[in-house]
């Protein structure tokens, strides 16, 4: 079911129109944020100039920083040259999962980057799922089948399995912990601003540091092999919708570290998540 992105064409371009109604949320989301506030983050691919990293200075207060973004070229005084921030602190916990030292939040691992999904497995990164589905009498949009209550259940087609019986990324997440995944019952989909927290902007395609992207050229599908970890170089969805309409959902794409915004019925992939509540 791997074309099941085309078969949301007609229906995500019709959603996408009332989307783009709102004109100010949809310029901002398809990429011209740079015309409004300048980062100090160059593109991964600029060509480098001379010139030192600055001595780092104390911090202030207890503070904690926010996350280094990875990068260490520099260029005319961007990001390569004051490298601000902490540096990422990943750790393999040997059990399908890695800890961020920094932000304390935990991430599932993703295997098996094959370019076939597997409905049985759960951490395939090849594996897609549509943010919401529909309720079965009324169609309402649902992400679980206790949104539609008596109108239920919750129908859903993904890459891996047709309509009415695939999943959405809530039921999916909802399976990580029937099966107490790793040892836990707590595990959710990511905010926006935690998926964002693992962008590397000094690599592209993916753009995530090594602890997520040690496959190289060669799949592999042990969980407990710290040098077996995936990312798919695509849009991955957070839990934070779109404002005003609920429509849509902000994805991150791990190809070069966009953030954007899709229609909930396109399917995208999903990493899961837990700590930080």
């Amino acid at each position: 079911m791997k074309n099941g992105r085309e078969a949301q064409g007609t229906r995500c371009s019709r959603v996408w129109r009332r989307l783009t109604e709102h004109r100010s949320v949809g310029r901002i989301a398809v990429g011209t944020t740079a015309a409004v506030l300048w980062s100090s983050v160059t593109l991964a691919a600029a060509t480098p100039t001379s010139g030192a990293a600055p001595t780092a200075s104390p911090s202030v207060g207890d503070a904690h920083p926010l996350p280094a973004v990875g990068q260490a070229t520099n260029t005319v005084s961007d990001d390569g040259r004051m490298r601000a921030g902490a540096a990422p602190r990943y750790v393999d916990n040997g059990d399908g999962t890695i800890l961020d030292q920094d932000t304390g939040l935990m991430w599932e691992k993703k295997v098996s980057l094959d370019r076939m999904g597997s409905r049985e497995n759960l951490h395939d990164a090849d594996n897609c799922y549509p943010w919401h589905g529909a309720c079965a009498s009324g169609g309402a949009g649902c992400g679980t089948n206790a949104d539609c209550g008596v109108n239920g259940p919750c129908e859903s087609d993904d890459c891996q399995t047709p309509m009415p019986n695939g999943l959405t990324i809530f039921m999916w997440v909802a399976q990580l912990n029937s099966a107490r995944f790793a040892g836990y019952n707590d595990w959710r989909v990511p905010n926006v601003k935690e998926l964002q927290s693992l962008i590397d902007y000094g690599v592209v395609k993916p753009a995530v540091s090594a602890a997520f992207n040690g496959l190289g050229k060669t799949p592999c599908a042990s969980l407990a092999d710290a040098a077996c970890s995936a990312t798919k170089s695509d849009h991955y969805w957070s839990s934070t919708t779109l404002v005003p309409t609920a429509d849509g959902a902000w994805v991150v794409n791990f190809a070069n570290g966009i953030i954007v915004f899709q229609v909930k019925t396109e399917p995208n992939y999903v990493r899961a998540v837990r700590g930080g509540l």
